[in-house]
């Protein structure tokens, strides 16, 4: 059951990075054109639009990966939220610094 457990995990981060990084690369390239000291304002729109994807999409990807365990659900919901917070908390750490 453990095997299970850790192959959903491992299933899962692989989803979330891939998940993480369209999405980054798609919010640089926005940024990027913008003038952020004119612009700031549309910035703070942009990563709260592309930090709410990613927090759509990861947990979407953590119901899927829910689904195909068997074991205890609780604890595998824990962990998989707390990787989706350390993934959003990653991408505005991110964008802070752009």
């Amino acid at each position: 059951m453990e095997t299970q457990r850790n192959r959903v995990i491992s299933n899962f981060r692989e989803s979330a990075v891939r998940v993480f990084l369209n999405l980054w690369f798609d919010f640089e390239k926005k940024v990027r054109s913008l003038n952020r000291q004119e612009d700031n304002n549309l910035f703070d729109q942009l990563q709260s639009r592309y930090t709410s994807s990613l927090k759509v999409e990861l947990l979407k990807h953590a119901e899927i990966c829910l689904s195909e365990y068997c074991g205890d659900r609780s604890s595998l919901r824990k962990n998989l939220n707390d990787q989706v917070a350390q993934n959003i908390s990653a991408f505005i750490t991110k964008a802070r610094l752009l």
